[in-house]
């Protein structure tokens, strides 16, 4: 699960704040259309024998797309900064949390408008 809210400096969250995060992020500035953003996030290990992925990806002006990845492989919570830059301004960014295991990729959950 992320977390999210709309206002700057509020938390992000997947997939509803009534269960416990996987991650929290918390973007600035949390308006549309800029082009760089700074995200600060905090990722939860998956549990034993389990990675956990959070992916921020986002759409520019024009119909570019990127994204960034983050994989926490424990133990204990992962939390940092990265930015994301971009010649064109951003139209839309979304996130999702995966459980990753050798057998496969386990969905935790996804937010398709961090900026609601």
């Amino acid at each position: 699960m992320v977390e999210s809210k709309a206002t700057a400096g509020d938390k992000v969250g997947i997939p509803s704040p009534s269960r416990k995060a996987d991650a929290t992020l918390r973007i600035s500035p949390r308006t549309r259309g800029k082009k760089r953003y700074s995200i600060r996030y905090s990722l939860e290990d998956g549990g034993a024998g389990f990675d956990t992925r959070l992916t921020v990806f986002y759409r520019t002006e024009g119909g570019g797309e990127g994204s960034h990845r983050v994989v926490n492989r424990g133990p204990g919570t992962d939390s940092d900064v990265f930015v994301i830059r971009s010649t064109k301004k951003i139209v839309s960014m979304g996130a999702k949390v995966e459980r990753i295991h050798s057998a496969g990729v386990i969905p935790r959950g996804w937010d398709p408008n961090v900026f609601s």
